[in-house]
């Protein structure tokens, strides 16, 4: 249901549904005698738009839906195999879901290495907008960089994190 609301909003910035603004509605090139569209301004969270603008079908910043960074961050910056990694994935609408996926330094991952039972999983945001993954890195991973990709459900583009995997005998 946010969605269609945040839809909605978008279409209505752009003019409607039919993208030519023609619909007859107050404040619509139609209504107002004109044949062209009008420019849409697009107020950020804070500013207001500029004199004139609102009532032409802009979007103020009490329409407009909050906007939200999602951020991802790994507790450790290299972790050895056999060791516990946690990610916290924040900015997130609440109940909102995220998934992860642990690409290691020789491209492997869960789908290809069916030895790998960890390092990859979703979840669901709590009231706070937060959602915590741990796992414990791959025995049988390679050493060097690793990048978890983060995905949510109103994403769209991956987040990537990376953290370091030592190889045999070093240490973090």
């Amino acid at each position: 249901m946010k969605r269609v609301a945040a839809l909605l909003l978008a279409l209505a910035a752009c003019g409607g549904a039919g993208g030519d603004g023609a619909d007859g509605a107050a404040g619509s090139p139609a209504a107002a005698g004109s044949s062209s569209p009008s420019p849409t301004t697009v107020a950020r969270p804070g500013e207001s738009a500029p004199p004139g603008v609102a009532s032409g079908g802009g979007i103020t910043p009490s329409a407009q839906a909050s906007a939200s960074t999602v951020t991802a961050t790994l507790a450790e910056p290299c972790v050895a195999r056999g060791e516990m990694q946690t990610m916290l994935v924040a900015g997130l609408k609440a109940g909102e879901a995220a998934g992860y996926s642990t690409q290691y330094s020789d491209g492997s991952n869960e789908l290809t290495n069916k030895e790998y039972t960890s390092g990859f999983g979703s979840g669901v945001a709590g009231q706070d907008g937060r959602h915590t993954a741990v796992w414990v890195v791959p025995t049988a991973a390679p050493p060097g960089r690793a990048e978890v990709l983060v995905i949510w459900a109103s994403g769209k583009a991956p987040i990537r994190v990376s953290f370091a995997i030592p190889a045999e005998g070093q240490v973090c």
